[in-house]
């Protein structure tokens, strides 16, 4: 819509610009005839009829560059309309305020109101009823000051009545068909008009339907990629044409990888009924994206009951492991809401480890954003090796948190593998930590999900309880 504001405003401000210039060049040329009025002066510029459109021209121009583009959106017509009604309105004054004109400036006249119209039907967007009550407008004030200022033939020496009557008719008649010239000039701007309008009208729904469909993919894919790999995939992906061995992957020097999964996922698969437990996961891998988008970590997938979280990635961030392990005592402290079948709690096992990795799309089709390297492999076994409700990670991810985190030496033990570790267990942020943010402060207060559709609302607060609406699962 800004966008859309932005390109009226342009072309209503080129549009009044055009229309003084029209006005300045005709009258130039208009000024240049040996036309005399009926006291025997030479017409000059300031005394045309469109010469009066440069000084309107110019106000209307400076006007809109004033307009907010808020007040501009709104009342566009109604300024266009104005200024057309007053530019319109000045020339059909200028047209018969120079006392009576001479006989052939009847017709010149009807094609200078009829040559402003055209430029408001072309330049000026109007809709097409307030351009036809424009045109309403002019035909009826310029026939009726034609009536009421129509020059009268004089009786003079040598003239007789049969003369004079004669003359009088030819004035109607030139009268009469200058009337008509403007009637049908008129008309066909109409036309012009609404078809014009009736053009905008359909390119402009199919701008907006397109924006819409933009907007809703561009939302879906932001919930399957990243942002920085969606604008490269749109900017070089071609469909069906092979990028050889190119791939879009980064190489990242430092990164913390994080897994969680389920305690005893299986015997509870075993019992449960298989909607029963989709529902159950859906509900709390909902409440993990919305504590990974506070904290800041990037969710990768879920595979199962496994929960795949990173820091330092797609983006590189100094404070990975401490985003990485703010959000897995914030998971530990989440998943507490949740109840089995039998009203048992749910445990989790999180485990995290830092290190090199690489991260990005490969393949042609399907694409999905995946991480791979030993960081990821030795992170799942910090998971799989760890203890329910305990964040489990690496020496190398402990060393890069120590001093804002409470870590508990766990000793060293043979990791599958990897073989001899030596891992700690996370037990808490520090309070005088200098990264402590908002979120870990305040961490039993209520949290909204964005409301747009298809995502749920999410509460954080300990005592939340679970409902099933219709064929959705919702918290509140």
């Amino acid at each position: 819509l800004a966008d859309f504001v932005r390109r009226t405003k342009s072309f209503a401000m080129l549009g009044a610009a055009a229309t003084g210039v029209i006005g300045l060049l005709w009258g130039s040329m208009a000024a240049g005839l040996p036309v005399v009025d009926n006291n025997g002066e030479e017409e000059s510029l300031l005394t045309q009829p469109l010469f009066v459109l440069v000084p309107i021209a110019m106000v209307h121009s400076m006007t809109i560059s004033q307009f907010k583009r808020s007040f501009f959106a709104a009342n566009f017509q109604l300024v266009q309309t104005g200024f057309a009604w007053l530019g319109g309105t000045a020339m059909i004054l200028s047209m018969h305020w120079h006392g009576a004109l001479a006989v052939c400036d009847f017709t010149r006249d009807a094609a200078e109101l009829v040559l402003f119209s055209l430029c408001v039907a072309l330049l000026y967007r109007i809709r097409f009823v307030f351009f036809f009550l424009l045109s309403v407008y002019f035909a009826c004030a310029h026939a009726l000051f034609m009536a009421l200022l129509r020059p009268q033939p004089v009786l003079v020496a040598n003239s007789t009545v049969d003369i004079v009557e004669a003359i009088e008719d030819d004035l109607i008649e030139l009268s009469m068909y200058d009337f008509a010239l403007v009637i049908f000039g008129f008309v066909l701007q109409n036309i012009i008009n609404y078809y014009m309008e009736f053009s905008q009208r359909k390119d402009f729904i199919s701008a907006v339907m397109t924006y819409k469909e933009s907007k809703r993919s561009d939302f879906l894919l932001k919930n399957a990629l990243p942002t920085h790999v969606i604008n490269t995939l749109k900017s070089k992906y071609q469909p069906g044409i092979s990028r050889g061995d190119r791939s879009l992957a980064e190489a990242f020097n430092n990164a913390t990888i994080l897994f969680a999964d389920v305690v005893s996922f299986t015997t509870l698969s075993a019992r449960v009924q298989p909607s029963q437990l989709v529902s159950l996961l859906n509900r709390m891998f909902i409440c993990f994206d919305s504590l990974a988008e506070e904290c800041g970590v990037e969710k990768i997938k879920t595979i199962g009951d496994c929960y795949m979280g990173a820091g330092g990635l797609p983006e590189p961030d100094v404070l990975h492991a401490h985003k990485v392990c703010r959000f897995g005592l914030q998971m530990l402290e989440a998943v507490q809401q949740f109840h089995d079948d039998q009203n048992n709690p749910i445990r989790i096992r999180a485990g995290a480890h830092s290190g090199p990795c690489v991260a990005g799309v490969i393949g042609l089709k399907k694409f999905t954003y995946d991480v791979w390297g030993d960081a990821v492999n030795t992170a799942s076994r910090m998971e799989s090796h760890g203890e329910p409700m305990r964040l489990h990670v690496s020496a190398s991810t402990a060393s890069l948190v120590a001093d804002d985190f409470d870590c508990a030496d766990r000793g060293t033990m043979t990791v599958k593998g990897k073989g001899e570790m030596h891992t700690f267990f996370v037990n808490s942020e520090k309070e005088g930590s200098q990264w402590r943010t908002s979120v870990s402060q305040q961490s039993s207060k209520r949290k909204t999900v964005a409301n747009a559709p298809g995502v749920f609302a999410v509460s954080l607060d300990q005592h939340a309880s679970w409902f099933q609406d219709g064929e959705s699962d919702a918290a509140v």
